[in-house]
């Protein structure tokens, strides 16, 4: 299904919206039913079936940008510039080809995008073209075949003038020979103007590389200079990081071993990495992770060094490894907070209640002061 682009401001001009709904339709019709060229072959059998009635010649009249090429022919002016978006057409592009075709087929009508004085200029060139195909790189070498052509040509003339004039045989002779040696001199001094304007092309192409290869050299030093710095920025930030978590742990974490060269080993420096990445670098974090550890002091049997709060950071962080009765005695502070202020907040609704009868939550409120006494 070919699809095509469609000028959504047409609803927006008088133009079109001054026409009967009849001619409205047809001209919709025709964009949709073109060609590639804009060209549309009017079948009135077509347009009778779509419309459910007759549409004649004159239902073309006044619609515009449509004129008649032709008496079953129509063409849509600024077709190939709204769809294509271009003023000229070129043969060596693939979708223009299909255009040119289409313009082609429907001769003697002109390439509507070829004005007067274009068409003149075509013309032009394409007679230059034919006289000197290729001047500037050929030139030498068609002159070259002309004066072997004209060689040809006097060879021929002084042939027929010795047959009929013995006698002047001998001079002309020295003239083909004298004038064979002047046109091969001039022949062999072409080909030297021809090999000096070679290398000067060259010497400029060769120097042009070289401007284009030092620009792409100093793009990729200054590149491999900017990864570098960032990397050394990193670097130092991390060596900052790492410096301030092992200070951090000395002044928060006194239950906990101390810290010992064993501490700073690269596989202790794989975990602080590993660490800060995870959790973007967040300290705050990590100083309450050195709270919860000091309080914890150890994991089962094992004592928490600085290696062992990484790697069980998540359980530390969660409360995993706390001991039972700690947890119990928790769990029981904080029921026991939570009843607190349910009773407070019962009393305060008790003070502030003026109706009767009493509601039950009172009365159950006041025995369990009354028990608490």
């Amino acid at each position: 299904m070919a699809k095509r682009m469609a000028d959504t401001d047409i609803w927006t001009k008088d133009w079109y919206l001054d026409l009967p709904i009849k001619k409205k339709l047809l001209l919709k019709f025709i964009f949709d039913n073109c060609d590639c060229a804009g060209v549309y072959e009017i079948s009135y059998r077509t347009l009778r079936n779509c419309f459910n009635e007759e549409v004649t010649k004159e239902d073309f009249e006044g619609l515009k940008q449509i004129r008649f090429i032709d008496e079953n022919k129509v063409f849509v002016e600024d077709f190939i510039k709204f769809q294509y978006g271009v003023t000229t057409l070129n043969p060596n592009n693939s979708v223009h080809k299909g255009i040119i075709r289409c313009l082609e087929k429907h001769k003697p009508f002109p390439n509507p995008l070829l004005t007067v004085k274009d068409k003149d200029k075509v013309k032009d060139q394409d007679k230059d073209q034919d006289i000197a195909p290729n001047k500037d790189k050929n030139q030498d070498k068609n002159q070259n075949k002309d004066m072997s052509f004209d060689i040809k040509i006097h060879n021929d003339f002084i042939k027929n003038d010795i047959t009929n004039n013995p006698d002047k045989a001998e001079q002309n002779k020295s003239d083909i020979k004298i004038h064979h040696e002047f046109i091969q001199n001039d022949i062999g001094n072409n080909p030297e103007s021809l090999q000096i304007d070679t290398n000067n092309i060259k010497n400029n192409h060769d120097n042009m590389n070289c401007d284009v290869k030092t620009d792409i050299d100093e793009i990729l030093n200054n590149k491999f200079d900017i990864k570098n710095h960032n990397k050394k920025e990193l670097k130092n930030k991390y060596k900052e990081l790492k410096a301030g978590m092992f200070q951090e742990y000395e002044k928060l974490c006194p239950h906990l071993i101390k810290l010992t060269g064993e501490a700073r080993s690269k596989r202790t420096d794989e975990k602080i990495r590993l660490y800060l990445r995870e959790t973007d670098c967040d300290m705050d974090l990590y100083k309450k992770l050195c709270l919860s550890a000091n309080k914890l002091k150890t994991i089962g049997t094992i004592s928490i060094d600085f290696e062992t709060m990484l790697n069980c950071r998540i359980g530390i962080l969660n409360g995993k490894y706390l001991d039972p009765k700690i947890l119990e005695q928790t769990r029981i502070k904080e029921r026991a907070q939570r009843e607190i202020t349910e009773t407070k907040r019962r009393i305060a609704e008790f003070v502030n209640f003026k109706g009767d009868p009493m509601p039950e939550s009172f009365k159950e409120l006041g025995k369990k002061l009354r028990s608490m006494k």
